[in-house]
Protein backbone atom coordinates (compact mmCIF):
# COMPACT_ATOMS: atom_id res chain seq x y z
CA UNK A 1 0.00 0.00 0.00
CA UNK A 2 2.84 2.66 0.96
CA UNK A 3 4.61 1.39 -2.44
CA UNK A 4 1.08 2.24 -4.70
CA UNK A 5 0.67 5.60 -3.17
CA UNK A 6 4.85 6.80 -3.39
CA UNK A 7 5.43 6.36 0.44
CA UNK A 8 8.47 4.23 0.88
CA UNK A 9 10.57 7.26 -0.14
CA UNK A 10 9.05 9.30 2.86
CA UNK A 11 11.62 8.90 5.93
CA UNK A 12 8.99 9.66 8.67
CA UNK A 13 5.43 9.53 9.66
CA UNK A 14 3.70 11.74 12.22
CA UNK A 15 2.08 9.14 14.91
CA UNK A 16 -1.76 10.75 13.64
CA UNK A 17 -0.36 9.97 10.12
CA UNK A 18 0.67 6.73 10.71
CA UNK A 19 -2.58 6.17 12.17
CA UNK A 20 -4.79 7.53 9.56
CA UNK A 21 -3.29 5.05 6.94
CA UNK A 22 -3.41 2.34 8.94
CA UNK A 23 -7.14 3.09 9.34
CA UNK A 24 -7.94 3.71 5.78
CA UNK A 25 -6.03 0.67 4.61
CA UNK A 26 -8.48 -1.29 6.94
CA UNK A 27 -6.42 -2.43 9.99
CA UNK A 28 -8.28 -2.23 13.15
CA UNK A 29 -6.41 -0.16 15.88
CA UNK A 30 -6.11 -1.17 19.80
CA UNK A 31 -7.62 0.43 22.46
CA UNK A 32 -4.59 1.50 24.28
CA UNK A 33 -6.50 2.18 27.41
CA UNK A 34 -8.18 -1.16 27.09
CA UNK A 35 -4.79 -2.42 27.16
CA UNK A 36 -3.33 -0.48 30.08
CA UNK A 37 -5.88 -1.46 32.14
CA UNK A 38 -5.50 -5.38 31.34
CA UNK A 39 -1.87 -4.63 32.36
CA UNK A 40 -2.60 -2.71 35.44
CA UNK A 41 -5.15 -5.59 36.23
CA UNK A 42 -2.47 -8.76 35.73
CA UNK A 43 -0.19 -6.51 37.75
CA UNK A 44 -2.10 -6.34 41.01
CA UNK A 45 -3.40 -9.49 40.47
CA UNK A 46 0.63 -10.77 40.61
CA UNK A 47 0.89 -8.12 43.64
CA UNK A 48 -1.66 -9.77 45.61
CA UNK A 49 -0.57 -13.47 45.02
CA UNK A 50 2.91 -12.21 46.45
CA UNK A 51 1.53 -11.14 49.69
CA UNK A 52 -0.58 -14.37 50.07
CA UNK A 53 2.15 -16.66 48.85
CA UNK A 54 4.54 -14.66 51.00
CA UNK A 55 2.53 -14.47 54.28
CA UNK A 56 2.15 -18.53 53.66
CA UNK A 57 5.83 -18.80 53.96
CA UNK A 58 6.05 -16.44 56.79
CA UNK A 59 3.65 -18.26 59.27
CA UNK A 60 5.85 -21.48 58.41
CA UNK A 61 2.84 -23.43 56.77
CA UNK A 62 5.03 -25.31 54.57
CA UNK A 63 3.84 -29.05 55.77
CA UNK A 64 0.24 -28.68 53.71
CA UNK A 65 2.00 -27.94 50.68
CA UNK A 66 4.58 -30.75 51.48
CA UNK A 67 1.76 -33.01 51.92
CA UNK A 68 -0.05 -31.52 48.66
CA UNK A 69 3.00 -32.45 46.96
CA UNK A 70 3.35 -36.08 48.14
CA UNK A 71 2.20 -38.00 45.10
CA UNK A 72 4.98 -40.18 42.87
CA UNK A 73 3.49 -38.44 39.98
CA UNK A 74 4.05 -34.83 41.37
CA UNK A 75 7.23 -34.95 43.02
CA UNK A 76 10.45 -33.09 41.93
CA UNK A 77 12.71 -35.65 44.52
CA UNK A 78 13.83 -38.74 42.93
CA UNK A 79 13.75 -41.88 44.99
CA UNK A 80 17.32 -42.12 44.74
CA UNK A 81 18.11 -38.76 46.62
CA UNK A 82 19.98 -38.83 49.90
CA UNK A 83 17.79 -39.48 53.06
CA UNK A 84 18.81 -35.98 54.49
CA UNK A 85 17.17 -34.40 51.34
CA UNK A 86 13.50 -35.95 51.74
CA UNK A 87 13.57 -35.15 55.05
CA UNK A 88 13.99 -31.37 53.97
CA UNK A 89 11.56 -31.65 51.01
CA UNK A 90 9.17 -29.75 52.68
CA UNK A 91 10.55 -26.84 53.74
CA UNK A 92 12.40 -27.10 50.24
CA UNK A 93 8.88 -26.96 48.67
CA UNK A 94 7.70 -24.65 50.76
CA UNK A 95 10.85 -21.83 50.12
CA UNK A 96 11.50 -23.03 46.17
CA UNK A 97 10.36 -19.97 43.85
CA UNK A 98 9.49 -17.47 46.49
CA UNK A 99 12.44 -15.43 45.73
CA UNK A 100 12.17 -12.19 43.34
CA UNK A 101 13.92 -13.13 39.94
CA UNK A 102 15.79 -11.08 37.52
CA UNK A 103 14.55 -10.95 33.93
CA UNK A 104 17.28 -10.49 31.27
CA UNK A 105 17.58 -7.54 29.52
CA UNK A 106 15.89 -8.14 25.70
CA UNK A 107 15.08 -4.33 25.33
CA UNK A 108 15.30 -1.51 27.11
CA UNK A 109 13.18 0.06 28.71
CA UNK A 110 12.61 3.56 27.66
CA UNK A 111 12.63 5.10 30.83
CA UNK A 112 15.95 3.98 31.96
CA UNK A 113 16.62 7.61 32.99
CA UNK A 114 16.03 8.46 35.57
CA UNK A 115 13.31 5.95 36.69
CA UNK A 116 15.78 3.15 37.22
CA UNK A 117 18.47 2.45 39.56
CA UNK A 118 21.95 0.16 39.16
CA UNK A 119 24.25 -1.91 40.52
CA UNK A 120 27.10 -5.19 39.70
CA UNK A 121 25.78 -8.41 40.47
CA UNK A 122 28.05 -10.26 42.69
CA UNK A 123 29.15 -13.58 42.07
CA UNK A 124 28.36 -16.40 44.01
CA UNK A 125 25.58 -18.09 45.11
CA UNK A 126 21.80 -16.52 44.75
CA UNK A 127 20.41 -17.01 48.19
CA UNK A 128 17.55 -16.61 50.80
CA UNK A 129 18.82 -15.56 54.38
CA UNK A 130 16.27 -16.84 56.87
CA UNK A 131 17.04 -15.47 60.22
CA UNK A 132 14.43 -17.17 63.10
CA UNK A 133 14.60 -19.29 65.82
CA UNK A 134 17.88 -17.87 67.10
CA UNK A 135 19.30 -19.31 63.98
CA UNK A 136 19.80 -18.12 60.41
CA UNK A 137 19.26 -20.77 57.13
CA UNK A 138 20.83 -20.12 53.88
CA UNK A 139 18.48 -21.34 51.01
CA UNK A 140 19.07 -21.22 46.76
CA UNK A 141 16.39 -20.32 44.74
CA UNK A 142 15.14 -23.75 44.49
CA UNK A 143 14.76 -23.63 48.18
CA UNK A 144 17.81 -26.50 48.44
CA UNK A 145 19.60 -26.35 51.94
CA UNK A 146 22.88 -23.90 51.91
CA UNK A 147 23.61 -23.86 55.36
CA UNK A 148 22.70 -22.82 59.20
CA UNK A 149 25.08 -20.26 60.84
CA UNK A 150 24.61 -17.82 64.08
CA UNK A 151 24.79 -14.09 62.41
CA UNK A 152 23.62 -10.90 64.18
CA UNK A 153 20.50 -10.11 62.31
CA UNK A 154 17.74 -10.20 63.82
CA UNK A 155 16.86 -13.10 65.91
CA UNK A 156 19.60 -14.89 63.80
CA UNK A 157 21.50 -16.72 66.07
CA UNK A 158 24.00 -13.68 67.46
CA UNK A 159 21.82 -11.63 69.97
CA UNK A 160 18.86 -12.73 72.52
CA UNK A 161 16.71 -15.30 70.88
CA UNK A 162 12.57 -14.07 70.09
CA UNK A 163 9.90 -14.65 68.07
CA UNK A 164 10.50 -12.12 65.24
CA UNK A 165 11.15 -13.19 61.53
CA UNK A 166 14.07 -11.78 59.37
CA UNK A 167 13.94 -12.82 55.77
CA UNK A 168 16.20 -11.82 53.19
CA UNK A 169 17.99 -12.14 49.67
CA UNK A 170 21.28 -12.10 48.48
CA UNK A 171 24.43 -13.37 46.80
CA UNK A 172 26.56 -15.65 48.86
CA UNK A 173 30.44 -15.12 47.91
CA UNK A 174 31.86 -18.57 49.57
CA UNK A 175 35.40 -17.40 48.21
CA UNK A 176 35.12 -14.80 50.69
CA UNK A 177 32.27 -15.67 53.47
CA UNK A 178 30.66 -12.62 52.41
CA UNK A 179 26.92 -12.24 51.92
CA UNK A 180 25.96 -9.62 49.62
CA UNK A 181 22.41 -8.22 50.13
CA UNK A 182 20.08 -7.02 47.48
CA UNK A 183 16.63 -7.52 48.23
CA UNK A 184 14.77 -7.28 52.16
CA UNK A 185 10.89 -8.99 52.17
CA UNK A 186 11.00 -8.61 56.72
CA UNK A 187 12.92 -7.45 59.03
CA UNK A 188 12.29 -8.47 62.77
CA UNK A 189 8.94 -8.53 61.79
CA UNK A 190 8.41 -5.10 60.46
CA UNK A 191 6.63 -6.01 56.52
CA UNK A 192 8.78 -3.98 53.61
CA UNK A 193 6.95 -6.22 50.45
CA UNK A 194 4.98 -3.02 50.30
CA UNK A 195 7.58 -0.26 49.81
CA UNK A 196 9.34 0.73 46.47
CA UNK A 197 12.57 -1.02 45.50
CA UNK A 198 14.23 2.55 46.25
CA UNK A 199 13.07 2.45 49.92
CA UNK A 200 13.86 -1.60 50.26
CA UNK A 201 17.12 -0.85 49.18
CA UNK A 202 17.94 2.13 51.38
CA UNK A 203 16.42 -0.19 54.30
CA UNK A 204 19.51 -2.43 53.94
CA UNK A 205 22.02 -0.08 53.60
CA UNK A 206 20.99 2.23 56.33
CA UNK A 207 20.99 -1.10 58.82
CA UNK A 208 24.46 -2.16 57.39
CA UNK A 209 25.47 1.79 58.37
CA UNK A 210 23.95 1.12 61.70
CA UNK A 211 25.45 -1.68 62.61
CA UNK A 212 29.07 -1.87 60.16
CA UNK A 213 31.35 -2.93 63.37
CA UNK A 214 29.34 -5.65 64.12
CA UNK A 215 28.45 -7.00 60.63
CA UNK A 216 31.37 -6.76 59.00
CA UNK A 217 33.24 -8.73 61.38
CA UNK A 218 33.80 -12.47 62.18
CA UNK A 219 32.79 -13.94 65.26
CA UNK A 220 31.29 -16.58 67.18
CA UNK A 221 27.76 -14.76 66.54
CA UNK A 222 28.30 -13.72 63.58
CA UNK A 223 29.84 -16.50 61.42
CA UNK A 224 29.65 -14.17 57.79
CA UNK A 225 30.08 -11.00 56.86
CA UNK A 226 27.60 -8.86 55.27
CA UNK A 227 27.73 -6.23 53.14
CA UNK A 228 25.51 -4.80 49.61
CA UNK A 229 26.36 -3.34 46.52
CA UNK A 230 26.78 -0.17 45.92
CA UNK A 231 23.85 1.51 44.38
CA UNK A 232 24.09 4.11 41.21
CA UNK A 233 21.23 6.32 39.76
CA UNK A 234 21.06 4.89 35.68
CA UNK A 235 22.71 7.62 33.91
CA UNK A 236 25.62 7.22 31.44
CA UNK A 237 28.12 8.65 33.42
CA UNK A 238 27.43 6.37 35.91
CA UNK A 239 26.97 3.54 33.49
CA UNK A 240 30.40 3.77 32.44
CA UNK A 241 31.77 4.08 36.06
CA UNK A 242 29.73 0.57 37.10
CA UNK A 243 30.81 -1.05 33.85
CA UNK A 244 34.29 0.15 33.50
CA UNK A 245 34.93 0.48 37.29
CA UNK A 246 38.93 1.64 38.22
CA UNK A 247 39.65 1.50 34.57
CA UNK A 248 37.45 4.74 34.19
CA UNK A 249 40.43 6.16 36.40
CA UNK A 250 43.46 4.46 35.07
CA UNK A 251 45.55 7.32 34.00
CA UNK A 252 45.86 8.48 37.18
CA UNK A 253 48.75 7.74 39.72
CA UNK A 254 46.72 6.63 42.67
CA UNK A 255 44.56 4.24 40.53
CA UNK A 256 48.14 2.14 39.80
CA UNK A 257 47.91 0.76 43.59
CA UNK A 258 44.54 -0.12 43.33
CA UNK A 259 44.85 -1.68 40.04
CA UNK A 260 47.61 -4.14 42.00
CA UNK A 261 45.65 -4.77 44.82
CA UNK A 262 43.15 -6.24 42.36
CA UNK A 263 45.88 -8.19 40.80
CA UNK A 264 46.93 -9.58 43.90
CA UNK A 265 42.90 -10.32 44.96
CA UNK A 266 42.92 -12.48 41.50
CA UNK A 267 46.21 -14.55 42.18
CA UNK A 268 45.37 -15.00 45.80
CA UNK A 269 41.83 -16.56 44.93
CA UNK A 270 42.87 -18.55 42.10
CA UNK A 271 40.81 -16.36 39.85
CA UNK A 272 43.53 -16.06 36.93
CA UNK A 273 42.21 -19.58 34.91
CA UNK A 274 38.07 -18.04 35.70
CA UNK A 275 39.10 -14.46 33.95
CA UNK A 276 41.60 -15.81 31.25
CA UNK A 277 43.95 -14.18 32.75
CA UNK A 278 46.81 -16.79 32.00
CA UNK A 279 50.87 -15.47 31.45
CA UNK A 280 48.52 -11.31 30.86
CA UNK A 281 51.00 -8.75 31.66
CA UNK A 282 48.90 -6.21 33.96
CA UNK A 283 51.03 -3.28 31.80
CA UNK A 284 48.92 -4.46 28.63
CA UNK A 285 45.73 -1.91 28.42
CA UNK A 286 43.73 -4.74 27.30
CA UNK A 287 44.86 -6.62 30.49
CA UNK A 288 43.89 -3.80 32.83
CA UNK A 289 40.40 -3.14 30.90
CA UNK A 290 39.56 -6.93 31.82
CA UNK A 291 40.93 -6.86 35.20
CA UNK A 292 38.97 -3.39 36.10
CA UNK A 293 35.50 -4.41 34.75
CA UNK A 294 35.34 -7.76 36.52
CA UNK A 295 35.18 -5.84 39.58
CA UNK A 296 32.71 -3.84 41.66
CA UNK A 297 32.59 -2.14 45.05
CA UNK A 298 30.46 -2.65 47.66
CA UNK A 299 28.95 -0.49 50.63
CA UNK A 300 32.72 -0.73 52.88
CA UNK A 301 34.42 -0.14 49.58
CA UNK A 302 36.23 -3.24 49.01
CA UNK A 303 36.04 -5.15 45.39
CA UNK A 304 34.17 -8.05 44.54
CA UNK A 305 34.20 -10.10 41.64
CA UNK A 306 30.79 -9.18 39.39
CA UNK A 307 28.64 -11.66 37.34
CA UNK A 308 26.27 -8.73 35.40
CA UNK A 309 24.82 -5.73 36.28
CA UNK A 310 21.15 -5.14 37.53
CA UNK A 311 18.49 -2.72 36.68
CA UNK A 312 16.09 -2.19 38.87
CA UNK A 313 12.91 0.23 38.77
CA UNK A 314 12.63 2.83 41.64
CA UNK A 315 9.00 1.94 42.74
CA UNK A 316 9.03 -1.51 41.62
CA UNK A 317 6.82 -3.33 44.16
CA UNK A 318 8.47 -6.88 45.15
CA UNK A 319 7.27 -9.99 43.15
CA UNK A 320 8.17 -13.26 43.60
CA UNK A 321 9.24 -15.06 40.49
CA UNK A 322 10.42 -12.82 37.48
CA UNK A 323 9.55 -9.74 37.75
CA UNK A 324 9.85 -6.69 35.03
CA UNK A 325 10.71 -4.21 37.82
CA UNK A 326 14.03 -6.19 38.11
CA UNK A 327 16.57 -6.76 35.02
CA UNK A 328 20.16 -8.56 34.33
CA UNK A 329 22.53 -7.87 31.51
CA UNK A 330 25.80 -9.72 30.67
CA UNK A 331 28.52 -9.68 28.82
CA UNK A 332 32.36 -11.02 28.22
CA UNK A 333 33.39 -8.27 30.00
CA UNK A 334 31.08 -7.78 33.53
CA UNK A 335 30.43 -11.85 33.99
CA UNK A 336 32.81 -14.59 33.75
CA UNK A 337 30.54 -17.16 32.62
CA UNK A 338 29.19 -15.32 29.76
CA UNK A 339 31.75 -17.18 27.12
CA UNK A 340 29.64 -20.48 28.34
CA UNK A 341 26.57 -19.33 27.31
CA UNK A 342 28.03 -18.41 24.06
CA UNK A 343 29.75 -22.56 23.87
CA UNK A 344 27.19 -24.34 25.13
CA UNK A 345 24.35 -25.59 23.47
CA UNK A 346 20.69 -23.45 24.14
CA UNK A 347 19.06 -25.14 26.89
CA UNK A 348 15.44 -24.69 28.42
CA UNK A 349 13.97 -25.90 31.58
CA UNK A 350 10.36 -26.25 30.94
CA UNK A 351 7.14 -26.85 33.25
CA UNK A 352 4.57 -29.52 31.81
CA UNK A 353 1.36 -28.26 33.10
CA UNK A 354 -1.89 -30.37 34.19
CA UNK A 355 -3.26 -28.88 31.24
CA UNK A 356 -0.38 -30.69 29.62
CA UNK A 357 0.72 -27.45 28.50
CA UNK A 358 4.40 -27.01 28.15
CA UNK A 359 5.09 -23.37 30.14
CA UNK A 360 8.26 -21.02 30.75
CA UNK A 361 7.92 -19.93 34.14
CA UNK A 362 6.51 -16.45 33.39
CA UNK A 363 3.25 -18.36 31.31
CA UNK A 364 4.68 -18.26 27.81
CA UNK A 365 2.96 -21.57 26.26
CA UNK A 366 5.54 -23.83 23.81
CA UNK A 367 4.32 -25.25 21.04
CA UNK A 368 5.55 -29.46 20.50
CA UNK A 369 4.45 -31.57 18.54
CA UNK A 370 6.89 -34.71 19.67
CA UNK A 371 4.82 -37.51 20.42
CA UNK A 372 7.58 -38.29 23.66
CA UNK A 373 7.17 -34.70 25.02
CA UNK A 374 3.41 -34.75 24.64
CA UNK A 375 3.40 -38.35 26.52
CA UNK A 376 5.52 -36.68 29.43
CA UNK A 377 3.92 -36.75 33.30
CA UNK A 378 2.50 -33.55 34.43
CA UNK A 379 3.49 -31.56 37.21
CA UNK A 380 7.21 -31.60 36.61
CA UNK A 381 10.08 -29.98 35.04
CA UNK A 382 11.89 -30.78 31.87
CA UNK A 383 15.34 -30.10 30.25
CA UNK A 384 15.25 -29.57 26.76
CA UNK A 385 17.58 -28.57 23.85
CA UNK A 386 16.91 -26.06 21.20
CA UNK A 387 17.96 -23.98 17.96
CA UNK A 388 16.16 -20.91 17.56
CA UNK A 389 12.90 -19.00 18.81
CA UNK A 390 10.09 -17.12 17.58
CA UNK A 391 7.57 -15.31 19.40
CA UNK A 392 3.48 -14.71 19.39
CA UNK A 393 2.58 -13.96 22.87
CA UNK A 394 1.45 -15.95 24.60
CA UNK A 395 2.94 -18.81 22.87
CA UNK A 396 6.43 -19.63 21.60
CA UNK A 397 8.33 -21.71 19.35
CA UNK A 398 11.62 -23.57 20.12
CA UNK A 399 12.86 -24.55 16.77
CA UNK A 400 14.04 -28.39 16.88
CA UNK A 401 13.00 -28.97 20.30
CA UNK A 402 14.48 -32.10 21.61
CA UNK A 403 13.86 -33.73 25.51
CA UNK A 404 16.72 -34.66 27.07
CA UNK A 405 15.59 -35.45 30.44
CA UNK A 406 14.09 -34.74 33.83
CA UNK A 407 14.88 -31.91 36.26
CA UNK A 408 14.58 -31.15 40.15
CA UNK A 409 14.25 -27.70 39.34
CA UNK A 410 11.59 -25.31 41.25
CA UNK A 411 12.32 -22.51 38.82
CA UNK A 412 12.61 -22.88 35.61
CA UNK A 413 13.47 -20.66 32.72
CA UNK A 414 11.62 -17.59 31.73
CA UNK A 415 11.46 -16.41 27.91
CA UNK A 416 13.38 -13.89 28.91
CA UNK A 417 16.11 -15.71 29.79
CA UNK A 418 15.08 -17.78 26.29
CA UNK A 419 15.61 -14.59 24.42
CA UNK A 420 18.79 -13.26 26.01
CA UNK A 421 20.83 -16.50 24.73
CA UNK A 422 19.80 -15.65 21.71
CA UNK A 423 20.68 -11.93 21.95
CA UNK A 424 24.17 -12.89 23.53
CA UNK A 425 25.02 -15.59 20.91
CA UNK A 426 24.42 -12.95 17.74
CA UNK A 427 25.83 -9.86 19.34
CA UNK A 428 22.30 -7.81 19.13
CA UNK A 429 22.68 -5.67 22.80
CA UNK A 430 26.12 -4.86 23.02
CA UNK A 431 27.02 -2.52 26.32
CA UNK A 432 27.55 0.82 23.91
CA UNK A 433 23.49 0.25 22.80
CA UNK A 434 22.34 0.60 26.25
CA UNK A 435 24.90 3.40 26.74
CA UNK A 436 23.68 5.26 23.69
CA UNK A 437 19.50 4.37 25.06
CA UNK A 438 20.46 5.80 28.73
CA UNK A 439 22.06 8.98 26.65
CA UNK A 440 19.18 10.11 24.06
CA UNK A 441 17.01 9.49 27.36
CA UNK A 442 18.93 12.48 29.29
CA UNK A 443 18.68 14.80 26.17
CA UNK A 444 14.85 14.36 25.82
CA UNK A 445 14.02 13.85 29.82
CA UNK A 446 12.24 16.93 30.35
CA UNK A 447 11.89 17.40 34.59
CA UNK A 448 8.31 17.69 35.82
CA UNK A 449 7.52 21.78 36.66
CA UNK A 450 7.84 22.03 40.81
CA UNK A 451 5.01 23.20 42.41
CA UNK A 452 5.30 26.53 44.85
CA UNK A 453 2.98 26.96 47.58
CA UNK A 454 2.74 30.74 48.32
CA UNK A 455 1.14 31.87 51.90
CA UNK A 456 -0.16 34.51 51.35
CA UNK A 457 -1.23 37.03 54.89
CA UNK A 458 -2.78 40.46 54.89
Amino acid sequence: KMESEGLTGKKTFSAEEFKERLVKNGFSLPDMNEIKAQKEFQRQKKIKATKEAFFAMVRGKYMAEAESSADPESSMISDKEPEEEKKDKPERVHYAAKMQLYQYLDKIPSDLYPKWLMYAIPEGTKCFIIACDGATTLRDKNGFFLMKINTLLPNGGGEVKGKAKTILQGVYSKRDNIIYLTEVMMWADELLIDGSAEYRILFIHTKLKEKVALFNTFSGENEVMFRAPQIFECSKSNLNVLYYGLFMQIATPASLPSLEGLALYIKSHNLVALLKLENAELTNPEVQKRICCAFAYDNTGNPYLKDGLAFIHREGVFFMGYSEYALQWKDHLVSPYYDSILQTPMIAYLNMSREKQLLTHDGFIIDKTDPEIDALPAGKVYKFAYTNMSLSDPYAKLDDLKYLGPSNKFVWSSISHLTFKLIAKRNMLPYHIIFQQIEMQEHSFVPKPQLTFLILSD
